[in-house]
Parts: C-alpha cells; sequence; structure tokens
C-alpha cells in the first residue's frame, strides 16, 4: 500500500509514506470517522440494509471468530498472568460453546449458499472454499479439544455440563477408553497448529478483508476533508513508472485488498446482468489490474 502515490508526501517513495501518513495518524479518531468504521465496517450496517441472510452469515462467522480468540487464547494468557478464569464455570463454557455453535452455523449457511444456492453474482474460487473448510475444521475441533480435556482430567458431570456440546461429546468418546492424556494433547498440538496456519494464510487469502474494509471505509469517510486526512490516499501515481503499482494511488491498492469478490457489485451491474461478463463491473476491474500489474490475485 506503501508503494502507492499520497499527496503531500512527495514522492512515492515507501519511507516519506509512512512517515506521512504517521503524521496524520490520529486523523482516524476523527468522529466521522470513527462512526463509518463502526456502523459500516465492523457492524456492517450497508449489508444490513441489502441482504439479511448474507449479514447473519457474515456477523455470526466473524464476531464468533473474534469472541473465541478472545476467551480462548486470550482467556489462557490472562489466566497464566494470575488472573481468576476459570474455563468450568458456568458463563465461560456456556459462552465457549455457543460462539462454536455460532461459527459452526455461520459457515455452514456460508457453504450452503455458495454450493447449493449457486447465485449467478456469486463467484467461487478455491480461495472461497479453502477459507471455509479451514473454519469449519477449526469450529469443530474446538470442541473435540473441550471434550479431550474433560476426559483427561475425568472432569465431573456436575462442572462439565454447561459445555452443552463439548459435554455430551466428551461422553460419546468416552467409550474408546484411549489413553486420553496423550490424545488429548495430539489433539491441543493439532487444533493449535492448524489455527496458527490459518492465522498465516490470513494475509494471503480473503479473510485479510476483515482489516482492509474497515481501513478503507475509514480513509473513505474522510475524503474531502482536508482535516480528516483523506484527499491525499486519492492521487495518482503519476512519475513513478519505476514501481509495478505506480498506476495506483495507496487508497486504490488499499481496496484491492479489501474485495473479497463477494458479487455483490455484479448483481447490482446492469451491464453484467445483459451481457454476463464480470469485467463491466469493479470487481472484474479489480482482478484485471491485479492481473495486468502482478499483485496477485
Amino acid at each position: 500500500w506503501l508503494g502507492g502515490r499520497v499527496t503531500g508526501a512527495g514522492t512515492a517513495d515507501r519511507r516519506e509514506n509512512a512517515a506521512w501518513l504517521a503524521r496524520r495518524a490520529a486523523s482516524v479518531l476523527n468522529p466521522r470517522r470513527m462512526r463509518a468504521t463502526l456502523l459500516d465496517g465492523l457492524l456492517l450496517r450497508r449489508m444490513w440494509w441489502n441482504s439479511r441472510s448474507r449479514w447473519a452469515i457474515h456477523f455470526s462467522i466473524a464476531w464468533s471468530f473474534v469472541g473465541l480468540f478472545m476467551i480462548g487464547s486470550l482467556g489462557n494468557f490472562v489466566a497464566d498472568l494470575g488472573v481468576p478464569l476459570e474455563k468450568d464455570v458456568a458463563w465461560f463454557a456456556v459462552t465457549n460453546d455457543a460462539l462454536g455453535l455460532t461459527l459452526l452455523a455461520g459457515v455452514a449457511a456460508a457453504l450452503y449458499r455458495r454450493f447449493v444456492v449457486r447465485e449467478r453474482s456469486t463467484k467461487t474460487h478455491f480461495d472461497d472454499a479453502a477459507v471455509l473448510a479451514a473454519l469449519l475444521v477449526l469450529a469443530a475441533g474446538g470442541f473435540f479439544v473441550e471434550a479431550g480435556r474433560y476426559l483427561d482430567e475425568s472432569t465431573p458431570g456436575s462442572t462439565a455440563a454447561y459445555a452443552f456440546l463439548g459435554y455430551p461429546l466428551s461422553l460419546a468418546l468416552k467409550p474408546l477408553a484411549l489413553d486420553w492424556g496423550a490424545a488429548y494433547d495430539a489433539i491441543w498440538w493439532t487444533h493449535a497448529l492448524f489455527a496458527l496456519g490459518l492465522v498465516t494464510y490470513m494475509p494471503y487469502s480473503k479473510l485479510f478483508h476483515v482489516f482492509t474494509a474497515p481501513a478503507t471505509v475509514n480513509v473513505r469517510a474522510g475524503i474531502g476533508s482536508p482535516a480528516a486526512g483523506g484527499v491525499g490516499l486519492l492521487a495518482p501515481a503519476a512519475g513513478v513508472e519505476a514501481a509495478r503499482w505506480s498506476p495506483f494511488s495507496a487508497l486504490q491498492l488499499l481496496e484491492m485488498d479489501a474485495c473479497t469478490r463477494c458479487g455483490e457489485c455484479l448483481r447490482a451491474c446492469s451491464s453484467f446482468a445483459v451481457t454476463g461478463d464480470e469485467l463491466a463491473a469493479p470487481m472484474g476491474m479489480i482482478r484485471m489490474r491485479r492481473e495486468l500489474f502482478g499483485l496477485g490475485d
């Protein structure tokens, strides 16, 4: 993104662009920009207006994933620091299983919409299937980790029963009579490494839009207000032909990473409705730009 032209920075040098943007970092806290980021970037207000079902799918996947990270990974971290946080207390067990179930439901709905309903405007690529499959395995694996812990620690039913999915799963697995200490270690490490792999893959996948889309909304909300610092990101990159991304501004490069090829622009494009050619819509234009200038798919 820093390879794009930024008005005010003087050149397209990455260091100068970074310094210029850093000096204006406080502008992201502009009330108008923060309101747009919250409503459109995080709460997906515009998606709610367009499609309640798509909003439910996106919201359930995104925020259940965030919630599981907060009470799972960060929960373990703060517990190690001495904060009294126990996984077997009622609120923790219920919340953990509820978030896991929400994630599973959201992924299942996304798979149904993409591979069963098959709307004309929905374009499915390898990345779509890979991301959904990874989220499905991760969500289901969390319940096996929970069940394995109950079996390893021989947690009594009076305590574990609050985990309304993890505990029944542990009862179903108990007749296997495995070495649950070794089995739990194997399940835990497999789940942890898979989660780390997904996080590593995120910058190269459509999941990266969870960061770039709110950032784009924030910048767009500041356009037209010099005090907000948004105008500079729209300038063309004339005079920097040496860079392969030189035809684009920093904002355009950010927007390319924010596009998830969801097909919403195809749904609204009258040219696509007649010709069926996605190059007539922003999604196709972005894909072509990325291919022409070697920015990846």
